[in-house]
């Protein structure tokens, strides 16, 4: 499996609780359990599916992207490209979420909507951040390969 520097996200208990919770409430939502009022009121029901989906499966991918980074070094680019594709998922869920929550109550869901807006933008600004370490480490090997092909 090909390695790559990268700066590592935490398996922190804090980033990995969250995840998990993440995990746990869209999978809830995805068999019937109400989802949050906001969104309720601003998707049809097949969009809540979608939005719950895309909460599992973003934090299921970033689990799983961290669990392929070995503990010290390099990073895997298996694990570094699984967590870009669900920290991207994670970003566009929030922002729906977010956009919902605040058209639905206004500005008194200005902190619950900002926060996970904000989350959102965290979570976008890594994954292009992985996405251009990912490419500068392609570059690098592209490279590598021509110049070892010219010899």
């Amino acid at each position: 499996m090909p390695q790559i520097r990268l700066e590592p996200t935490s398996r922190h208990p804090l980033v990995i609780f969250f995840l998990v919770l993440i995990l746990v409430s869209s999978f809830s939502i995805a068999f019937g359990a109400p989802a949050p009022g906001s969104v309720e009121e601003a998707l049809p029901r097949y969009g809540v599916y979608l939005w719950a989906a895309s909460l599992f499966t973003g934090a299921s991918l970033i689990l799983g992207g961290l669990a392929l980074q070995p503990k010290l070094g390099k990073t895997s680019v298996t694990g570094a490209t699984l967590e870009e594709v669900g920290m991207a998922m994670l970003a566009a869920a929030g922002i729906l979420y977010a956009a919902a929550a605040f058209g639905a109550v206004g500005w008194s869901g200005l902190i619950p909507a900002g926060s996970v807006f904000g989350l959102s933008l965290a979570c976008g600004y890594r994954a292009r951040k992985i996405h251009k370490q990912i490419r500068a480490y392609v570059d690098r090997k592209a490279m590598e390969t021509k110049r070892d092909g010219e010899r």
